[in-house]
């Protein structure tokens, strides 16, 4: 019995052609043409389906799709969650929080992020409480110089600040998927 592919595995002969995408179903026109009850019997039906890649990668991965929506979702829940969580002195920080959600392949990566140049030092601290772990001591003069409250101080050396992990916290809050910290 013939499973109405040549060879090559192409469709040979006259076939009927049902598009509900993303995929393409082929029933042999014989076999349509013989009935109901030919379907009944083993091996009477080809069907043969042919995936549009292009489209499943669009329902899944595009703007619109499946996966894209959801990972926009959760980026911004996550980027609303950092917003509340981040410190507060004077809101710039608050409102430097921004989203992009970028598509590489079938990958899709959302990224909440401060364009700020202070925002990684407030996020993984500094001095003794930071990456490096030691004492912040000025590089080309004697003494660090700086104003507090009004006042201007001198100092050898500071300790640093602790790290407020506002960004962490945000994606274990906000996400549905586990999180864990990777080393710095």
């Amino acid at each position: 019995m013939s499973d109405g592919l040549d060879g090559e595995g192409k469709a040979r002969g006259a076939h009927a052609t049902v598009t509900c995408a993303p995929f393409v179903c082929r029933v042999s026109l014989a076999d349509v043409q013989a009935g109901w009850w030919a379907i009944l019997r083993p091996m009477s039906v080809t069907i043969r389906i042919d995936w549009d890649q292009a489209a499943i990668h669009q329902l899944l991965y595009g703007e619109s799709g499946l996966v894209h929506r959801k990972v926009r979702e959760v980026t911004e829940r996550v980027a609303d969650r950092c917003r509340v969580l981040a410190p507060n002195r004077d809101g710039t920080l608050r409102s430097s929080i921004r989203t992009a959600v970028r598509v590489s392949g079938t990958k899709v990566v959302g990224h909440v992020y401060s364009d700020l140049d202070y925002s990684v030092y407030v996020q993984r601290g500094t001095g003794l409480y930071g990456p490096a772990g030691r004492p912040i001591r000025p590089r080309r003069s004697p003494f660090l110089v700086f104003d507090v409250g009004g006042r201007t101080v001198f100092a050898r050396e500071v300790r640093g600040t602790p790290p407020q992990p506002f960004m962490l916290e945000a994606l274990r809050a906000g996400s549905p998927w586990p999180v864990v910290a990777l080393p710095a």
